[in-house]
């Protein structure tokens, strides 16, 4: 609220009581020096929207009053409303009977009009007149409506036309000072009478006063003028009955079935009107006595739900009479303001069709309420009287809740409820429109009984006192918690400082028990396993990872519901410091903050080396900004390392997962000699890929990203790690036209193994997921491949666009490097540009900047003749459909044609698509010669849409450190990858000649051991004696092979335990040797 001092801008000379005039307005009207901001429905032109409005409600209410009283006027059926929002002017004019305008010296030489506005001074004796014009003098006490308008707007214009005077009078009235411009009377020849004010109220907002003036005449017009027709700034308005006005108003449950939101409405003799439809879970109610709004609670609208709930028990005796009036939304509009008594009398005219329409449609609505939201269970005291008691969870997933109901029989259906999260929850911080809500918070919020207007001090009114969050135990459960609690910040942002209010349920994420039947042990977060004795000795104990809350046993269930308080944790709020942080988290312009956030968190992880989350999530209370710094940044953290490429191989983490999967399938089928190296996408999914590397997300994510890989159009990849086998789709509709899965295959690509060179397998570090080894933390490509093929990626806070590179120009880059930079060109002398396979245009490098490079991709056209041009090229990441589709637009009977494209583009009679194949673009225009003229003045290449700009300024990558580096330029990634990988070359060579010195000892020990035994010098007895021997003799021990390290010899098989063997070995040594 805005204190504005509109009051030290008159003089207030016709009042002599200001103090008591001003009490009168406060106490009828409310304060004319404040401006709210508030969200309220207002008309938009065709129906009612939630919208921010800045207004003054008392001048709201006083302009009301007097436009209701110049309806209700005698003889008016035309009444003009004008308001202008430039200068804030209002005019209200109708065609009733005039008010007399002839001078009456005894009246201090005023005219009626002015006594009305303005009143007598009160400073002349009165004379016999007084009694018939006192009401007329402004009783500060009790100023009449007129009054008041004239004193708070200090400048009144009035215009009368007396048909029967034949007479028109006009005159300004000004309260702020005593000098009324003298009345003007003229001749008037019209045929109707017509009365005019015009006035302005100071300090208050002309856009939010004329959102509100609409809709009150749009509700005035529907409610109370059926004989008057209301114009607004030249306009009659639509909606003209009740019927008409009720439809305006906004559908309280979003479905898609057609009886969802009907209305019913009825007239009960000539006074009342009743509409009815269903509500969003709370009874709400739009009343109008003799067309004004009323405010709260009427009592009339409770007569109208006492009558409906009396039929419904006549109905059904079990009828749950507070399910059934929460359901509710009822209109009502009465034109005068009946005793109670007369009131119901009257309801006694309505028909039992329209109760039986009512009580059938809202109880059948109640019922399929909780049907259409099937997810959800109902506690049994759910909105009664014990409602405080009872706890709604909500559940992610139907895995999740099938894991609540396992444990009900324990928890008791009384007092807890479940309702399952169906999708995904969104981040709804930036989102204004509280009508159009996901279907998660609709439910949840109808679950609930809560009010988007509402603020609640404690939870006594919502049907739940309690919300516990049932999510699995991983970082995407923490990001739906975290989705859930901005949800109620921005919607119902006092539930989270009500005590107790929003807890969460943990769960373990490890199980594990020892196999010599000890204790068991559990693990809330990935970190505490990490860092436990069970991590270092896996043989010693059987693991258990829970995926989910899906992988947990009934039995399970009901243990941990058994002990639900050593599992539910309370949020509390804390002040400030918890809604800073919720903003950071999810708000739109507090990314930079967030960026801060996340390269600090990421920061102390890498130093630190252990548990990020050192909050105990089997503590009982968790503040909000604890929570999120401590437990939903291990969603953002694995958001950013999953999102954006590694600087090492360009590959996000699924891409190396199907890489290392392919790898892997490969080395095996060479194993078993299998010649076929083809690989099912589909087997890929569900066997290959989910096995070997764990995956655990969606199987379309995963899809999706295999074949992008293997994708080779204009535009996808320079180099495609994966060959394709089958229609992978193409430049027609960017890959989206490729075939479904099952009919796919893929290979792994022959230059792969030369890009991912064997050689440097030893050099990676693999993971370790469920116990078992799975895709390295980033492979050796001998290429910067983030360059190669580019990458695009969206993390929390951050993201990474980084356009292709022909591979010939990064190799050669990489060869100026490793000679050094010669007498003609320094060390900044590489220079590269973005270039995509195929593509037969051009790209051309513009300046280079601070943040990055500027570069313009161009089509190609060729002129046939001065009537035909020829499309060639299209700039790459636009599509052929696309591209017709906008060749279509410039077609003369185009139907989207505007008159800026007109002008913008040239007009075409005709085109042709001569394109044989997808990658061999011919698209053939026709157009007179003067389009053609104007499209060669302005460029063909403009005009024909084949110029695509871009700036390369998102170059975020992850380094070697799985740290977020952010480049400036390709040149700076090119130079950051050639010093990183440069040493592991030397790393390299010192392996391969590591094993070759291994494979030389193996060797000469293998031949000293058959030519041994063939001799009797050694015999073939137990392990121990064995290994004595070879050491007796002098045989080099191979390190790492075996804890003796003559495993190579321990373990030759009888085949290999032959002498005629020795020649063989001694040919592989002289290949090593060579």
């Amino acid at each position: 609220m805005e204190e504005r001092g509109i009051k030290t801008r008159l003089d207030w000379g016709y009042v002599n009581n200001y103090p008591l005039f001003m009490s009168y307005v406060d106490a009828n009207y409310g304060s004319v020096d404040s401006i709210y901001d508030d969200t309220m429905l207002v008309f938009d032109g065709a129906k009612l929207k939630w919208s921010k409005v800045s207004y003054t409600p008392a001048l709201v209410g006083i302009v009301e009053d007097f436009i209701l009283k110049a309806v209700l006027a005698e003889g008016v059926d035309t009444l003009k409303i004008e308001f202008s929002t430039d200068d804030g002017y209002l005019t209200v004019g109708h065609n009733g009977r005039c008010m007399d305008f002839e001078v009456n010296g005894e009246m201090e030489g005023k005219s009626m009009p002015q006594l009305i506005f303005g009143g007598s001074n009160g400073n002349t004796n009165m004379a016999d007149w007084e009694e018939k014009f006192k009401s007329y003098r402004v009783n500060p006490a009790e100023p009449s409506l007129e009054q008041i308008i004239h004193m708070l707007s200090g400048e009144l214009e009035i215009e009368l036309k007396d048909a029967a005077k034949r007479a028109v009078y006009k005159q300004v009235l000004r309260s702020k000072t005593h000098q009324d411009m003298k009345p003007e009377i003229g001749s008037y020849d019209g045929s109707h009478n017509w009365s005019r004010v015009r006035f302005k109220f100071f300090g208050t907002s002309t856009e939010g006063f004329e959102k509100l003036l609409k809709t009150r005449l749009v509700e005035i017009n529907a409610t109370i003028a059926n004989k008057v027709t209301i114009e607004y700034n030249d306009q009659t308005l639509d909606v003209k009955n009740f019927s008409q006005l009720v439809d305006v108003y906004p559908s309280m449950i979003l479905e898609k079935r057609p009886d969802a939101n009907k209305r019913f409405c009825i007239k009960v003799g000539d006074q009342i009107e009743l509409g009815i439809t269903r509500s969003n879970g709370a009874f709400t109610q739009y009343c109008f006595i003799n067309g004004r709004r009323t405010k709260g609670d009427a009592t009339n609208i409770n007569l109208v739900v006492k009558r409906i709930l009396k039929h419904a028990r006549k109905k059904d005796r079990n009828v749950n009479e507070d399910e059934l009036k929460s359901n509710m939304t009822l209109f009502m509009s009465c034109l005068d303001a009946p005793s109670d008594a007369e009131f119901n009398t009257r309801l006694s005219g309505l028909p039992d069709d329209f109760l039986n329409k009512c009580v059938d449609n809202i109880s059948n609505i109640a019922w399929k309420k909780c049907e259409k939201m099937k997810a959800l269970d109902d506690a049994i005291e759910a909105g009664g009287k014990n409602s405080m008691k009872c706890t709604l969870i909500l559940a992610e997933g139907d895995s999740a809740k099938s894991f609540v109901m396992s444990g009900m029989g324990v928890l008791g259906r009384e007092h807890y409820g479940v309702l399952s999260l169906m999708g995904k929850v969104e981040n709804v911080r930036d989102s204004d429109v509280k009508h159009s809500v996901s279907p998660i918070i609709r439910n949840i919020m109808n679950a609930l009984g809560l009010d988007f207007e509402a603020c609640y001090k404690t939870a006594y009114k919502l049907r739940y006192g309690h919300v516990m969050f049932m999510m699995d135990q991983d970082a995407d459960g923490i990001h739906t918690k975290g989705l859930l609690l901005n949800s109620f910040d921005k919607y119902w942002p006092s539930l989270l400082k009500i005590d107790r209010f929003l807890s969460d349920f943990t769960t373990p994420l490890v199980k594990e028990a020892a196999k010599n039947g000890g204790a068991e042990e559990i693990f809330y977060t990935m970190e505490s396993f990490n860092r436990s004795d069970v991590k270092r000795d896996m043989d010693s104990w059987n693991i258990t990872h829970i995926k989910g809350l899906g992988t947990l046993m009934a039995e399970e269930a009901k243990d941990y519901f058994a002990n639900i308080y050593d599992h539910r944790r309370y949020f509390k709020w804390s002040g400030e410091i918890d809604s800073s942080a919720l903003e950071i988290c999810f708000a739109k312009y507090k990314l930079n903050a967030r960026k801060i956030w996340i390269l600090r968190t990421r920061s102390l992880q890498l130093q630190s080396e252990t548990e990020i989350v050192a909050v105990d999530p089997t503590e009982k209370f968790i503040k909000y900004h604890r929570f999120l710094d401590k437990e939903f940044s291990r969603f953002v953290i694995e958001d950013l390392l999953r999102s954006v490429p590694s600087m090492m191989d360009g590959l996000k983490t699924t891409q190396r997962k199907v890489l290392f999967a392919a790898m892997e399938d490969l080395k095996e089928k060479k194993r078993i000699s299998d010649p076929s190296l083809l690989l099912h996408i589909r087997l890929m999914i569900a066997g290959d890929v989910v096995c070997k590397t764990v995956y655990r997300h969606g199987r379309s994510s995963m899809k999706g990203t295999i074949i992008g890989m293997a994708q080779t159009f204009v535009g996808s990849n320079n180099v495609n790690l994966l060959k394709p086998r089958g229609q992978f789709g193409s430049r027609y509709e960017g890959g989206k036209d490729h075939s479904t899965a099952y009919y796919l295959f893929v290979e792994l690509n022959d230059i792969t193994k030369f890009i991912f060179r064997d050689d440097d397998k030893y050099l990676l570090e693999y993971l370790e997921e469920d116990g078992k080894l799975v895709q390295p933390k980033w492979y050796l490509p001998v290429v910067p491949m983030s360059l190669v093929n580019g990458t695009t990626g969206i993390a929390s806070g951050w993201a990474s666009n980084i356009p292709n590179y022909h591979m010939n120009d990064v190799i050669n880059a990489l060869f100026k490097l490793l000679r050094g930079p010669t007498i003609a060109e320094d060390s900044n002398s590489i220079s590269l540009k973005p270039g995509y396979r195929g593509f037969k245009g051009r790209v051309e490098k513009s300046t280079d900047n601070e943040h990055g490079i500027n570069c313009t991709i161009y089509g190609c056209v060729t002129e046939i003749s001065d009537t035909v041009i020829e499309i060639n090229e299209i700039p790459p990441g636009r599509t052929i459909v696309e591209y017709k589709s906008f060749l279509q637009s410039l077609l003369p009977d185009a139907s989207n044609r505007s008159e800026s494209s007109k002008m913008k583009y040239p007009t075409i009679e005709c085109f042709q698509e001569l394109h044989e194949d997808a990658n061999n673009l011919r698209f053939r225009v026709s157009l007179d010669k003067g389009n053609m003229m104007f499209a060669k003045n302005r460029g063909l290449l403009e005009v024909f849409n084949l110029v695509s700009r871009m700036s390369v300024e998102t170059l975020n990558l992850l380094d070697e450190m799985q740290k977020l580096r952010q480049f400036l330029n390709a040149e700076e990634t090119l130079t950051a990858f050639y010093d990183m990988r440069l040493p592991y070359y030397a790393a390299r060579k010192a392996k391969l000649l590591e094993r070759m010195s291994n494979d030389m000892t193996r060797i000469d020990n293998t031949i000293m051991y058959l030519e041994a035994l063939d001799k009797g010098e050694i015999k073939q007895i137990n392990r121990k004696k064995l290994i004595a021997k070879f050491t007796e003799k002098g045989y080099k021990a191979i390190p790492n092979d075996g804890d003796s390290g003559f495993d190579h010899l321990i373990n030759l098989s009888c085949d290999e335990l032959d002498v005629e063997c020795v020649p063989n070995l001694m040919a592989e040594r002289e290949g090593l040797h060579q």
